[in-house]
């Protein structure tokens, strides 16, 4: 019998909103693309964090195991490699932001603020 994954292909349109913007950004860094939307940087924080809710949603859906382990381990990676990109500004989630989503959905948090990222998880689940 087939297994299905409740949200795949939500989680699949969201990447290639992700892609679409971030392709715009690569010819227009300014942000000002002529199809005359709005600025590309504040569109891209929009699709990733689509993009986050979509992958939250099918690992909570599919009982799928958010290796946090592996992400924390890649983002240290990431963050050593120095990588480059568009910009340079960084932007801080407040912490009334993040509170409210984890009452909001049920969660605690568990750690640091480390970059833009926080540690959570779902209340319950030690």
């Amino acid at each position: 019998m087939a297994e299905h994954y409740k949200g795949i292909f939500k989680l699949i349109e969201e990447c290639g909103e992700v892609l679409q913007i971030a392709g715009k950004l690569g010819p227009f860094p300014h942000g000002r693309h002529p199809d005359g939307g709005e600025d590309l940087r504040e569109r891209l924080q929009k699709e990733l964090a689509d993009l986050q809710a979509a992958i939250l949603y099918v690992q909570i859906e599919n009982k799928l195991n958010p290796m946090t382990l592996r992400r924390e381990y890649k983002l240290a990676n990431f963050n050593s490699w120095g990588l480059t990109g568009i910009g340079d500004n960084e932007f801080d989630i407040p912490n009334s932001l993040v509170n409210e989503f984890c009452l909001l959905h049920d969660f605690e948090i568990v750690g640091e603020f480390v970059h833009d990222y926080t540690r959570f998880r779902k209340k319950g689940n030690g």
